[in-house]
């Protein structure tokens, strides 16, 4: 789709695509040729920390970024500088690991799946 200009504007899927490092394969590849790749977050959870890192680092993500909004589906605190919203942009996230602290009393009471 890339070497065909295909598509002008270019969404891989973070989470169903293979994560942030094929993503990013994608953008660089669409950046050669002059294209955004803005990424795609599918469902919730923790997407926002994926499409902050990603854009963070993209060296063409678009003018708008997915944002499905900061979870309060289980408890997490920033690692680095506090993650805001405001006037429709996010900081990205800038500790380490993907940015965030799960509270390990919360991942203690995770069953296993499958």
């Amino acid at each position: 789709m890339v070497e065909n200009s295909g598509v002008r504007i270019f969404q891989p899927d973070i989470f169903y695509y293979g994560g942030l490092i094929r993503s990013l394969r994608v953008a660089r590849m669409a950046a050669a040729k002059g294209f955004d790749a803005t990424p795609h977050i599918s469902g919730g959870g923790l997407g926002f920390l994926y499409t902050g890192i990603y854009a963070a680092c993209c060296p063409n993500p678009g003018p708008h970024q997915e944002y499905k909004g900061l979870t309060d589906n289980f408890p997490w605190k920033s690692t680095g500088d506090k993650i805001t919203v405001r006037n429709g942009s996010m900081t990205a996230p800038n500790g380490y690991g993907i940015g965030v602290d799960i509270d390990p009393d919360y991942l203690a009471k995770a069953r296993k799946v499958g």
